[in-house]
């Protein structure tokens, strides 16, 4: 049985001032030193690290593709467990705390396997629906759903 603290329980952003304030369990890939968040080197993969002189910040890498950065306090995942209830089963969807970062979302069944985004679920904005999905008809009530995310 899931405790309401164990429920309740995700990583608080806070201040990263140098890497030793890196949370354990983060991958630090590698780290480069920039001057300003435009100067972000092509070859640079998800979870590296930057340190921009110009504001002085930790950084990580969420979009490689577009280069994009958040500063290290954004970077944390929230961690929600949701029990399902009949009214989550009739309704087929759940809503999260918060919108999550495009491709940031992993969802597990607990006791069971990773799901898989667009063919076991959707996400549309805050919320996450298994209607005419691969869970549809597999979830029960009191079936319990640990979701990870990156926070817009």
């Amino acid at each position: 049985m899931i405790t309401k603290d164990l429920a309740n329980r995700y990583i608080k952003p806070k201040e990263i001032e140098s890497l030793d304030d890196i949370p354990n369990g983060y991958i630090k890939r590698s780290l480069y030193i920039i001057a300003t968040d435009n100067d972000v080197p092509d070859d640079i993969q998800l979870d590296d690290i930057v340190f921009v002189t110009s504001t002085n910040r930790f950084k990580k890498c969420i979009d490689p593709s577009s280069k994009k950065l958040v500063t290290l306090s954004q970077a944390f995942y929230k961690k929600e467990y949701h029990t399902l209830s009949q009214i989550d089963i009739n309704n087929k969807f759940i809503l999260l705390d918060a919108p999550p970062v495009p491709d940031s979302l992993t969802l597990f069944v607990v006791g069971g396997p990773v799901q898989m985004p667009n063919k076991d679920f959707a996400i549309s904005e805050q919320s996450i629906t298994w209607n005419g999905y691969d869970l549809d008809g597999q979830l029960e009530v009191g079936d319990t759903l640990y979701i990870e995310y990156l926070p817009v």
